[in-house]
């Protein structure tokens, strides 16, 4: 029995030992002889005689441009445009009427505060 085991440990330590002699020394081996024998392609040239062509110095593209100098207006109360005095993309100066508001609803609310008023004024 011993005798057995024994042999069967000599045969699984030998197969151990070329497993582990083939992964470690010969297979490195011969793919170090592998790549040092090996040579590169040749690279591909293709050649043109040279000529003179017009250039275009244009390039159609898409893009967007923005201005180097803008604002954006708004307004300090809303209301209804009636009319405005620009077109777009012209030069307007500081303080230069831009657009003119319906002011009818603020008109009738001012109406209406200053009857209040006298009417307050009259009671006391």
């Amino acid at each position: 029995m011993v005798k057995r085991f024994l042999i069967a440990a000599i045969i699984v330590g030998l197969f151990l030992g070329g497993v582990g002699y083939f992964n470690l020394v010969f297979k490195p081996k011969m793919i170090g002889e592998f790549m040092a024998k090996m040579v590169p392609p040749p690279a591909t040239v293709t050649a043109e005689a040279a000529k003179t062509e017009s250039w275009i110095d244009r390039v159609h593209a898409i893009g967007t441009l923005v201005a180097i100098e803008g604002v954006d207006v708004a307004p300090q109360v809303g209301g209804i445009v009636t009319d405005y005095f620009f077109e777009s993309g012209y030069d307007v100066a500081k303080g230069e009427k831009l657009v003119t508001l319906d002011t009818s609803v603020e008109e009738a609310d001012l109406a209406d505060n200053k009857a209040t008023l006298q009417q307050t004024n009259l009671d006391f």
